[in-house]
């Protein structure tokens, strides 16, 4: 029941309880982190295709009460990200199989309704949801073709893990063009930004693949001044703040995702922390709303910053090749005045813990891989003149069990318990 009322649905305190996508989609990952979900997400992806309508759209809610259709951007696109994620963190090829026809579905719906592959839910000048209660709204016509974007190319990718060779070409060739129609229709060259030219409008691009390789800069660039404008705060909502974090690490500014997370005034999570919350609030400023209507103090889709937590400051990440965490990449990265990080996650396979600590300007790693499986290790602060220890034997110059040299300078460690050091 606990696990039923933190994700199948809404606000369990309250009279709503509604299984809504959008929410369940960008948490899914610090989810998956914290419970081991394999089993619950295969029914949660029957509820949602068992309503699905023969025109391939599916609801915003599931079981459909409420909320007609057809589903939302970022919304209706849960039916395809959650399979896929729940491949990557255990495995599970079966949930592929069981709602391939699902999933492929919705993209067709949203194909079928696309004009030059641009795609926009629309109702009366109202383009869905959008960034749902962000402080610096989004605009939501753009949100519409970027996560039909991202839904095909994950179809695309799923179709080659099950063997639909024919359609990872086709799906993966559609996401191509999707991209370059959405940078024609969206990139404004005067300003250098995409239209509202807010986080999230810079972040979806970013986070889903969209952005051109030879505008990534300029884009991490909006992106970074929009976050320096608003004194290092997100202003994000329900789609943007799963990325923020992550972005701004992968693209060298972790200090800035680091300082973000600690700020305790508003909007921030130590804001909400700060006033005496003890759950995730469902608006920035909970406090501050009345509480009739659309306010709630129990709820969890801004939590997802969790998974920035356990992906960049403990490090533990998914291998693309050996999903389900066959092999894991272990990549930890100090911020900031953060001294030591202790993390522990229960694979298929067994344990896998990160415990590491700076001290002294030595970077101390103890690390637990499980039975048959590897860790792909890469400490930081690692420069031609380091010295990398396991148990203080030098790593580049003595045989240690377990222990392998990549030549991209990363350790291959077998299953076992180790010991590493960055002096």
């Amino acid at each position: 029941m606990e696990v039923n009322a933190w994700y199948r649905e809404d606000c369990p305190q309250r009279d709503e309880r509604l299984g809504w996508m959008g929410d369940a989609q960008i948490f899914a990952p610090t989810a998956n982190f914290n419970m081991h979900l394999d089993r619950y997400w295969s029914k949660w992806m029957f509820d949602i295709t068992d309503g699905q309508d023969e025109e391939g759209w599916v609801y915003d809610v599931n079981p459909p009460i409420v909320v007609d259709g057809p589903s939302k951007p970022g919304w209706g696109d849960a039916v395809v990200i959650i399979p896929w994620l729940n491949y990557r963190y255990y495995g599970n090829k079966r949930i592929i199989e069981d709602n391939y026809e699902g999933m492929k579905a919705w993209v067709e719906y949203m194909r079928r309704n696309s004009e030059n592959n641009i795609y926009f839910w629309e109702e009366n000048g109202w383009y869905g949801y959008g960034d749902w209660i962000a402080v610096e709204p989004s605009p939501g016509k753009p949100i519409g073709s970027a996560y039909y974007f991202y839904s095909t190319k994950l179809l695309s990718e799923m179709a080659e893990v099950i063997g639909r060779t024919n359609d990872a070409k086709e799906y993966v060739e559609l996401s191509q063009q999707i991209a370059k129609a959405f940078h024609n229709e969206y990139w404004e060259s005067d300003s250098l930004n995409y239209p509202g030219g807010t986080q999230t409008a810079n972040l979806l691009p970013l986070a889903f693949g969209l952005t051109p390789a030879e505008l990534e800069d300029q884009v991490v660039k909006n992106l970074v001044n929009r976050v320096m404008e608003k004194d290092v705060h997100p202003t994000t909502g329900f789609l943007g703040t799963g990325y923020i974090l992550p972005m701004l690490s992968k693209y060298n500014h972790h200090d800035l995702a680091y300082e973000m997370m600690n700020q305790i005034d508003y909007p921030s999570w130590g804001y909400m922390v700060k006033q005496g919350a003890t759950t995730i609030w469902e608006l920035w400023n909970s406090d501050v709303e009345p509480p009739e209507g659309m306010n709630s103090r129990n709820h969890f889709a801004l939590g997802c910053v969790g998974e920035w937590i356990w992906n960049t400051l403990a490090g533990i990440n998914i291998s693309d090749e050996q999903p389900g965490f066959k092999q894991a990449v272990i990549k930890p990265q100090p911020a900031g005045d953060l001294k030591w990080v202790k993390a522990e996650y229960e694979t298929n396979y067994g344990l896998l813990a990160v415990d590491w600590k700076l001290e002294n300007n030595v970077f101390t790693l103890h690390l637990t891989v499980p039975p048959n499986t590897t860790a792909l290790v890469e400490l930081p602060g690692v420069e031609e003149s380091s010295v990398i220890k396991e148990r203080g034997k030098q790593i580049d110059s003595e045989s240690i069990e377990g222990i392998t040299n990549t030549d991209s300078g990363k350790i291959l460690a077998a299953a076992g318990s180790y010991v590493f050091t960055v002096e």
